[in-house]
């Protein structure tokens, strides 16, 4: 014993406080290694939502040239339907299945 004091108990006391720290910081190891992992498959799940966001756009854009393209062939009918009424629908048919003729004409002489 020096001055009072035993440096044996200091010696325990010492490891025992080392020990607890060592353990606390063990704890905090796992943790901080949980929290990468869960880091790592959000940041997979983030990726899988873009590209999946991705498909819905491309899908969108796709959806949105066959409306386009409906919306003008229904506006084209929507002309032709105005501009026929009964009475010219039979003029207006001999002049398709004359175009037709002038068409099948054209692609007979090209082939040639």
């Amino acid at each position: 014993m020096i001055h009072g004091k035993n440096y044996g108990d200091l010696t325990n006391a010492a490891h025992i406080i080392m020990d607890d720290i060592f353990q606390k910081l063990q704890s905090v190891q796992r943790k901080v290694s949980r929290l990468e992992a869960q880091i790592r498959g959000m940041k997979e799940e983030q990726q899988k939502t873009d590209a999946y966001i991705e498909e819905l756009k491309a899908t969108l854009r796709t959806k949105d040239e066959s409306i386009e393209a409906l919306q003008q062939q229904y506006e084209a009918a929507q002309v032709v339907k105005q501009l026929v009424d009964e009475g010219d629908r039979d003029a207006l048919q001999a002049k398709i299945d004359l175009y037709i003729q002038e068409i099948d004409i054209c692609l007979k002489n090209f082939g040639d």
